[in-house]
């Protein structure tokens, strides 16, 4: 029942509403110079896909994940945030296979670190991912 209602689900609908994550940086990695330009990337990132600046937001949450990766190690919950604000990105510019990917990818890097498939980290991602994957009638 609950597939043929989704199946049905006009490709804009909104499942559910993407939350930004924060990644939170420890007070001693923001004094140093890739913790501020990660503070300042995620900022600037928030800033630009709130006013509708999807290519420069797209950029930011790429940068944003690199500087994550080298600060936390990939395998990391702020990792799996970044890759999640990236895939919103990608979402908000309408690329929803790479959305897709990225959400994935964020779900595994939560589940590596020890996430409960049924945890509240995971709900964003696989709430997301839902919209992405109804955007291209992949249900």
């Amino acid at each position: 029942m609950l597939l043929a209602l989704l199946a049905t689900a006009p490709a804009d609908a909104d499942v559910a509403r993407a939350q930004i994550e924060l990644i939170e940086i420890e007070p001693d990695v923001a004094q140093s110079e890739v913790g501020a330009q990660l503070e300042a990337a995620q900022t600037l990132y928030r800033t630009q896909l709130a006013s509708g600046e999807r290519e420069g937001a797209l950029d930011q949450a790429k940068l944003v994940v690199e500087l994550a990766s080298r600060i936390r190690g990939g395998e990391s919950p702020e990792v799996a945030k970044a890759l999640t604000n990236l895939a919103i990105a990608q979402t908000e510019s309408a690329d929803f296979v790479a959305a897709q990917q990225n959400f994935v990818a964020a779900i595994q890097v939560q589940e590596a670190a020890g996430a409960d498939i049924v945890g509240k980290e995971l709900i964003n991602p696989l709430n997301v991912l839902a919209n992405a994957s109804i955007a291209l009638n992949d249900l």
